[in-house]
């Protein structure tokens, strides 16, 4: 049975429309209907009345670790021996250590043969042990600003980007866009930048609404101000949620993207920010924004990525609020995830330089909390090198939400799919390669993919001498336009013999699906999603025509 994929659209309260003239604005809701389709070959009809389960509930925590000397350069060639990590104050013991740069790894990229397709980074081109992806935030950002900045980031490429600096630069406008994926070449992306001008986005901030407009032979009285000021700040607290919602998907997508990337990845935020808290305290408009905050901390340090905020207003000599301003905001997501905010500054280009050069020596430490409540508590990570006459300055990510695994509801597993649908990016949570089939005959609309998964990433239970696990697939099929046609969605089991089990952790879990292309589809993003974990993997496959694949 499929599972259909339906999109309305959230609009302002009408009440709003008698007051100001404004374009509607839509936004999509993917709502997955309740059925789930089960793969008939491993439905178990008649499960024993004991079983004897194995289950592994330990997680790992991985810090991403700067080590600098006194001239700040970055210190190279220690080993696990040289650190001490502690949790809320105790020592743990360190079972993942590795030292990470910003070298090419050795060899060249994998290259895939025509029409196949992967997310797994391995199969990336100028693959290094370090990323770093630089947002230019539009949407948050006045147009002044966002010219000045981007003036800024294109001396910055000329004058100082070198050719093993591995760069990404994305646009967050109306939407979330790929200027150009990762490349040291200089040349390549400023001419990409200069190709994508920055935009103003008035439709998402509150339209100035006049509380001392004439109106010929009307008395303006007192009570007519207030409601025309509480609707002006209603306005404002509705946009400002808006823009807050897009800023912190954009920043989770980017994080699900770089997510099995290996070594230092590193988000540069060249934005003015939003604050943690907007409107007076009493303000019935007022709104705080530090659960957003949280969740974009969240899905950053998941994926083990700092982040380091560059204020794009440069130079300010407006006054911050005592709490809960922008530069709280920038400071809190840096402190949080490892990196460093920018800010009361016009050179931007320090910022950049400084999240380019921490990613060409970093340490990689990971531990399994003992005792640990995933209670969604704070819990702080102090890490420190145990010679103190070295000298040595350490900087890591502050400390991790202890929160408990994901929802499993159908409404959140709905919610996180709807999400990986809509996303400009791949996520690499789960890895997949697909291979998609020529026609067997001309123009014809079928098509079999061959994928290949990343079994690692699919949680998997011993029970009764066989491995058993699950994940939700889902196919969508896309216009040039964005329009999506004909998804399919379908729970598969897996059940699997020792031998069996030791071959997929080995090559993958491969099987195949067969597509019934619409005439007009464009390409298709396919979903990978473990039932166990929520851990989530995408793949766009894009079709030269409408049934032909194209690298």
């Amino acid at each position: 049975m499929l599972r259909r994929f339906r999109h309305c659209f959230d609009s302002r309260p009408s009440k709003f429309q008698s007051f100001m003239a404004v374009a509607a604005i839509s936004f999509l809701v993917a709502i997955l209907v309740a059925s789930r389709a089960v793969d008939a070959q491993t439905r178990n009809t008649n499960p024993p009345k004991t079983t004897a389960v194995v289950r592994v509930t330990t997680r790992l925590v991985e810090v991403s670790v700067l080590v600098h000397d006194k001239k700040g350069s970055p210190v190279g060639g220690l080993t696990k021996d040289d650190f001490e990590i502690q949790d809320n104050g105790k020592p743990q013991q360190i079972s993942l250590f590795s030292e990470k740069s910003s070298r090419p790894l050795p060899g060249k990229s994998v290259p895939l043969p025509p029409g196949t397709f992967s997310n797994r980074p391995a199969f990336q081109q100028n693959v290094t042990t370090a990323a770093t992806v630089l947002l230019i935030d539009g949407l948050n950002t006045n147009f002044e600003d966002q010219a000045d900045a981007r003036a800024r980031v294109i001396a910055f490429m000329k004058e100082q980007l070198r050719s093993r600096d591995r760069i990404a630069i994305y646009l967050l406008g109306r939407d979330l866009r790929v200027v150009h994926d990762f490349s040291g070449e200089p040349s390549s992306l400023m001419a990409s930048l200069i190709k994508n001008q920055p935009y103003p986005t008035p439709e998402y901030y509150a339209p100035a609404l006049q509380a001392d407009v004439v109106v010929p032979g009307v008395a303006m009285d007192r009570a007519a101000a207030a409601l025309i000021g509480g609707m002006q700040a209603e306005v404002g607290a509705f946009y400002a949620r808006k823009r807050m919602d897009m800023t912190t998907d954009a920043i989770i997508a980017i994080a699900n993207h770089l997510r099995n990337v290996p070594g230092r990845k590193n988000l540069i935020w060249l934005s003015a920010g939003f604050p943690l808290f907007t409107g007076d305290s009493t303000s019935p408009f007022s709104q705080n924004f530090v659960g957003k905050a949280q969740k974009a901390a969240r899905a950053l340090t998941d994926a083990d990525v700092a982040i380091y905020p560059v204020d794009a207003r440069g130079l300010t000599l407006e006054a911050e609020p005592p709490q809960g301003g922008v530069l709280e905001t920038m400071r809190f997501l840096a402190a949080q995830t490892g990196g460093i905010a920018f800010y009361n500054s016009n050179d931007v280009a320090v910022g950049i330089r400084q999240a380019i050069d921490d990613s060409m020596v970093s340490y990689s430490l990971g531990f399994y909390p003992e005792n640990q409540k995933w209670d969604g508590s704070f819990h702080d990570i102090k890490v420190r090198i145990k010679s103190a006459d070295k000298g040595l300055d350490v900087r890591s990510r502050r400390g991790y939400f202890a929160f408990p695994d994901r929802p499993r509801d159908s409404k959140a597993r709905d919610s996180q799919i709807a999400d990986a649908i809509s996303s400009p990016l791949d996520a690499s949570g789960v890895g997949i390669t697909a291979t998609i089939e020529e026609p067997a005959k001309p123009l014809s609309k079928i098509r079999f993919i061959h994928l290949n998964l990343d079994a690692s990433a699919i949680h998997l239970e011993q029970t009764n001498g066989r491995w058993d696990g699950a994940f939700d697939i889902i196919f969508v099929q896309r216009t040039a336009a964005g329009k999506v046609l004909d998804p399919s969605d379908q729970t598969m089991k897996m059940h699997l013999l020792p031998a069996t089990y030791q071959k997929v952790m080995a090559h993958g879990y491969s099987f195949t699906k067969q597509i019934n292309l619409a005439p007009d589809a464009a390409e298709i993003r396919l979903i990978v999603r473990d039932s166990t974990s929520s851990e989530i993997g995408s793949l766009t496959i894009p079709l030269k025509g409408p049934f032909e694949a194209s690298r």
